[in-house]
């Protein structure tokens, strides 16, 4: 039959909507990414994040909420994390990896968690990853996969589904590892 295949687009995803110097940034649900200037509401440009990479006919997306800051525009996805130059939307950086949270920004350096609870830090002006570790393989505890991550006063904040709060460094290094009770 000459008919299109039909595909689902299997996602709990809605959109990721992000306003920064009057350019209004989307992501959608088909893995497109929209740049529009709010004043004239004209597409500054458009860069489709999507991989045909088909499986039963299905095609899998699960993006992280987008990230920006002044320059630069931070998407993840279970497949990828790109860097995109904000005012012509070129991507600048890209590597093959499996995010499972919304990265952490700090100046040219970008903190992202696996779903293997695995935190890199990626230097995405020199194309580098600097370190990487999971912060939980040594305890003895069941620990959770790691739920939240936050940078305070220069230390990474990893929390867990079972309730532990590890600490690292900027440079990796844990600080501390503490079982805080659920509530």
């Amino acid at each position: 039959s000459n008919q299109p295949k039909e595909s689902n687009l299997n996602t709990s995803f809605v959109s990721s909507i992000t306003i920064k110097d009057d350019n209004l940034i989307i992501l959608n649900t088909s893995g497109e990414i929209y740049s529009i200037d709010i004043n004239t509401r004209r597409i500054n440009w458009i860069h489709n994040t999507f991989s045909q990479e088909v499986s039963n006919n299905t095609l899998l997306f699960f993006p992280q909420p987008l990230v920006s800051d002044d320059n630069y525009l931070f998407y993840s996805s279970n497949k990828e994390f790109r860097v995109f130059d904000k005012k012509i939307g070129s991507s600048l950086s890209k590597i093959s990896i499996n995010i499972a949270l919304k990265p952490i920004v700090s100046n040219e350096t970008v903190f992202l968690i696996t779903n293997n609870n695995l935190v890199v830090c990626y230097n995405f002006l020199e194309k580098k990853i600097i370190w990487s570790e999971n912060p939980l393989k040594n305890l003895k505890d069941k620990y959770g996969k790691i739920s939240n991550i936050l940078l305070i006063k220069d230390e990474l904040n990893i929390f867990t589904s079972d309730g532990y709060l590890t600490k690292l460094s900027k440079k990796g290094e844990i600080i501390s590892i503490e079982k805080k009770s659920k509530s």
